[in-house]
């Protein structure tokens, strides 16, 4: 079974991409400014050691997964250095995928571009969201230090959680992925996760919260309650709602 490393989860920001990098700005993220994909969208990153969170405007509107897509958490992206091992992997494991695609996006200062390939899995197989391997080919222009010094300490993204109405079903069909490394995937019903996150509901079979691991709790907690008035702590833990229907969870 393969190995797998989460490379980026992608916020479908739609029209409002500029209300998700004010949120996440105030609280203690270092955003890339906005760049845009050959693709037509319009992307910003928070970027960590060796993964990043992306923010994904529709920009001039010619993508028609985001077009299609909901707002919010849409898209977990695993790495990818062998595109054709991977797909008789994948197509081993009874996966079908769309052919690989090429894009890139300008680089900020004009020193280049930023060039990536992906294979992505025919839409309906993981109804939660978009599921796709990306390749860098150029790494220095996402992974820069600067970028990775966040005020608030978080040092990368520990958990993506799934509400699903048949937990055990959702856990065979992601198992069929391969194996994660670094990273991992909860997969929970909506009263198991109205119960850890304190809310009275959440939409079925979507994404619906990144836990980040931070450092200190408490140097959170300050930047958080300058510009959130709604949070919730918990120990090791502090939470929130950001963006539509999206959950922030932050775990020393």
């Amino acid at each position: 079974m393969m190995e797998l490393q989460l490379d980026h989860l992608v916020i479908n920001a739609k029209h409002v991409l500029g209300d998700y990098e004010r949120q996440f700005s105030e609280l203690g993220f270092i955003v890339t400014p906005p760049s845009k994909h050959s693709l037509g969208s319009v992307n910003q990153s928070i970027v960590f050691k060796d993964h990043y969170l992306e923010l994904v405007g529709l920009g001039d509107g010619r993508r028609r997964d985001l077009l299609e897509s909901h707002e919010g958490i849409d898209g977990l992206v695993f790495r990818m250095s062998d595109p054709e091992k991977l797909v008789t992997e994948l197509e081993r494991s009874s996966l079908s995928v769309q052919p690989l695609q090429n894009f890139s996006r300008p680089v900020l200062g004009g020193t280049g571009k930023a060039e990536f390939s992906v294979i992505r899995l025919v839409k309906g197989q993981f109804q939660e969201g978009r599921i796709y391997f990306c390749q860098h080919h150029t790494p220095q222009f996402i992974w820069r230090s600067d970028d990775m010094r966040h005020p608030n300490g978080v040092t990368g993204i520990k958990y993506l959680y799934i509400a699903s109405h048949d937990p055990a079903e959702t856990c065979l069909r992601y198992n069929r992925l391969g194996n994660l490394t670094g990273f991992g995937i909860k997969i929970e019903s909506v009263s198991e996760l109205c119960n850890r996150f304190g809310m009275d509901n959440f939409e079925v079979d979507r994404f619906v919260a990144i836990t980040f691991h931070c450092s200190d709790i408490n140097g959170i907690e300050q930047i958080v309650r300058k510009n959130v008035p709604l949070y919730r702590k918990s120990g090791n833990r502090l939470w929130l709602k950001a963006g539509r229907d999206i959950i922030l969870e932050f775990e020393a």
